[in-house]
């Protein structure tokens, strides 16, 4: 019964419920002719999120910017100033750009995926002693004497010298057979 409830345990972790990411969020600034900060102008900003992430995109400078993905996953659209936001939901790696300024600048999204919960299993082992030998009425004495008794040492020695007697013979015997005897 006891291991039964242990696997029933176990079988419920492994197809209980995944708890829901939370939901985060992160902002990526948009600046006159980069995403990020300054020093990305004509690189690529690089933004490592967790699956369920929103990305929202500042914009703050003198012209307007856009964010669109290389593969029309989203578009905000030419905006100035405000924000627009974008819910990663799937792994994988989401480049986008400014359709504006497409060689100033451009972005990569990385949403990575959360680890797996893996069940650890508990091994629980019930110890139960060996039964102690009794003889009683009804009960074959167990031949193993009483504390101090003889045991059966008798049947060893006489084994042990049964095997040094033939191994003797044996010997003998070959002598024999060596010297045409």
């Amino acid at each position: 019964m006891t291991a039964f409830a242990i696997l029933l345990a176990l079988g419920a972790g492994v197809f209980a419920a995944r708890p829901a990411a939370a939901q985060e969020s992160i902002a990526v600034p948009v600046g006159d002719f980069f995403f990020c900060a300054e020093s990305f102008e004509n690189g690529v900003c690089e933004t490592a999120v967790a699956e369920g992430t929103t990305v929202t995109w500042t914009f703050g400078g003198a012209v307007s910017h856009t964010t669109t993905s290389d593969d029309a996953l989203w578009d905000s659209g030419g905006i100035s100033s405000g924000a627009f936001s974008f819910t990663f939901d799937t792994a994988g790696t989401y480049t986008y750009h400014c359709t504006i300024h497409p060689a100033q600048m451009r972005g990569r999204i990385v949403v990575q995926a959360p680890e797996p919960t893996v069940p650890r299993a508990t091994a629980v082992v019930d110890l139960v002693p060996p039964a102690t030998p009794t003889s009683g009425p009804g009960l074959p004495s167990t031949g193993q004497g009483g504390a101090g008794g003889s045991g059966g040492w008798w049947v060893v020695a006489g084994a042990l010298a049964a095997g040094l007697g033939l191994t003797t013979l044996g010997a003998g015997y070959a002598a024999m057979r060596r010297r045409g005897d």
